[in-house]
Parts: structure tokens; C-alpha cells; sequence
């Protein structure tokens, strides 16, 4: 199981192999009726399931079998789970392979930001970055750190443009995934205790 690789390229068009360097700050933060500003969340619920759970058969040379179930928040109330074969690795990576393949769904979550500029604060958001957002309008009411994908840059005499396409910064690092949108603990600003 590979993870947190990263595939991008350089400035001389070659393709670079990078790691994630796990928890990050983010280096800008968007929000909601910023001038020039225009956010986007974006969620393929078909993608997605409520469960994944990853079985493995012994094999010859006496590896054990294994089995882990992993949840997905983002999924709480439709049973609609998945199984999958793991067909290498250990019992001990089966857990490990649960959550790899919790991060392949979670790339169906996207957010898109386009802005008027290229640089924020005298920074260029790159791929590999982290950056903050701030939407009420998709539902996301709380500070929430997004990993940078992929940057489109356009420009002319006239102006210059930015898009950003991020997705949950979960998706390439080892943290615990939690829903961005319904946490009524810590990310549903409207729901009163």
C-alpha cells in the first residue's frame, strides 16, 4: 500500500514523485464574499459508501487471514457498504489498506475556489499546499483545511485568474476523517447544544 504519494511536475515539465509531509498550516484562507472570490464545493455521493470493509485470505506461505471494517463519516445515516479483496500485504496492513481506500473515495469531495489573481499575500498557491475555507454557502461554517490538487492558471494584458481544486486534506495524510459538513460538535455552526 502506497500513501501520501504525491505526482506532479516541475518547472522543466519533468515528473516529480513527492510524500506528504503530513499536518500542515495553511498558507491562505477563503471565505464567503470575498471581493473576486468564487467557492465551489462539489460531492459525488455516488462514489461514496457508508462502510469499507477489507478482507484478506491466508495464503500458502502461513500469512493469516484478515478483515477490517473502516466508516465513513460522510456517510452516517445510508447503509450502503463495500467490500474489497486486499491481495497483498500482511493481516497488518489490512487496516492500512481500509483507510487508503477511504482516501480514494474521499478525492469525490472537491472544492474549487476561482479568484482574480495569483498570489495570495504575496504567495502563490501551488499544488501541495494547504489552504483554509470558509463557505456558509456549502455548508461549511467552520474554518476547514483543504489540500491543493491541482492550480489553473490564466492570464492576459487584461487580467489574471486562479483556479483552485482542493480536496479533504485527510485524503493524504493520517488523521482521523471527520465530516466537514454535519459535526454538530465542532463544524455546524448553527446547531445549538
Amino acid at each position: 500500500v502506497q500513501r501520501h504519494i504525491i505526482m506532479t511536475h516541475n518547472e522543466n515539465a519533468d515528473i516529480v514523485f513527492t510524500r506528504e509531509k503530513g499536518k500542515r498550516e495553511p498558507i491562505a484562507h477563503f471565505e464567503d464574499g470575498a471581493p473576486a472570490t468564487e467557492i465551489l464545493v462539489s460531492f459525488n455521493g455516488q462514489a461514496i459508501h457508508s462502510s469499507i470493509t477489507v478482507v484478506k485470505q491466508a495464503d500458502e506461505n502461513e500469512g493469516n487471514a484478515g478483515q477490517y471494517t473502516i466508516q465513513n463519516p460522510y456517510c452516517p445515516i445510508i447503509k450502503r457498504p463495500k467490500v474489497i479483496t486486499q491481495s497483498s500485504g500482511t493481516d497488518i496492513t489490512t487496516a492500512e489498506f481500509a483507510r487508503q481506500a477511504l482516501a480514494e473515495e474521499l478525492k469525490n469531495i472537491k472544492c474549487i475556489i476561482s479568484i482574480d489573481r495569483w498570489d495570495i499575500n504575496q504567495k502563490i498557491i501551488r499544488p501541495r499546499s494547504v489552504i483554509s475555507v470558509k463557505s456558509p454557502e456549502n455548508y461549511l461554517y467552520n474554518k476547514v483545511n483543504f489540500f491543493v490538487e491541482d492550480v489553473e492558471y490564466t492570464g492576459d494584458n487584461e487580467k489574471m485568474t486562479a483556479k483552485i481544486t482542493c480536496v479533504p486534506e485527510e485524503v493524504y495524510n493520517n488523521e482521523a476523517v471527520k465530516n466537514i459538513f454535519v459535526d454538530a460538535h465542532e463544524n455546524f455552526g448553527r446547531v445549538k447544544r
